[in-house]
C-alpha cells in the first residue's frame, strides 16, 4: 500500500489472481488486478444500485497458461437483471479451463436461447495464452 501524494488517496497494490482462481462479479468495483501474464484495471458501476447487468471476470486456468478476461452486459437494470447476470457469470466460471473463447460464447448463447432469454447486448472474451504469447479475442 502507498499514498498518492498528488491527490492524497490510498493506492492498494493490484489484487493477484492465482491459478484456478476466478475473480470478478456483477457488483460495483474499481480495482487493479494482475495475473502471472498481465495486469488489468477494472471499473464497473451499476445504474442506481450496487449490482446490475455488467459482468466482469478475470481468471487463470489450472496450469497458469491461460489468462482470460470476460466482460458482458445484460439488457436492462435492477434486481431482475442482476439475477440473469449472476447466472451468466456462473456459466462463464464453469468454462475457466476451456481454451476456445468463441466456443464458450456459442455455448452461452445456446443456453440463453434455451432459457427463452434475450439477455445479452455485448459480450467479449479475451484470452492470453502464455505458451506462445498470443492474445485471442471473441465477441
Amino acid at each position: 500500500m502507498r499514498i498518492d501524494a498528488n491527490n492524497m488517496t490510498t493506492v492498494l497494490p493490484p489484487h493477484r489472481v492465482s491459478c484456478s482462481e476466478i475473480w470478478g462479479g456483477i457488483r460495483n468495483v474499481d480495482v487493479d488486478a494482475r495475473t502471472g501474464a498481465l495486469e488489468a484495471s477494472i471499473y464497473s458501476s451499476a445504474a442506481g444500485s450496487g449490482k446490475g447487468g455488467d459482468i466482469y471476470y478475470l481468471s487463470v486456468c489450472d496450469t497458469d497458461r491461460l489468462t482470460r478476461v470476460a466482460v458482458a452486459d445484460v439488457v436492462g437494470h435492477g434486481q431482475a437483471v442482476s439475477a440473469i447476470s449472476e447466472w451468466v457469470y456462473d456459466v462463464l466460471a464453469l468454462q475457466m479451463n476451456n481454451p476456445a473463447g468463441q466456443d464458450l460464447l456459442a455455448d452461452l448463447n445456446r443456453q440463453i436461447t434455451r432459457r427463452g432469454l434475450d439477455a445479452m447486448t455485448t459480450a467479449a472474451i479475451v484470452g492470453f495464452y502464455r505458451d506462445d504469447s498470443t492474445l485471442r479475442v471473441a465477441y
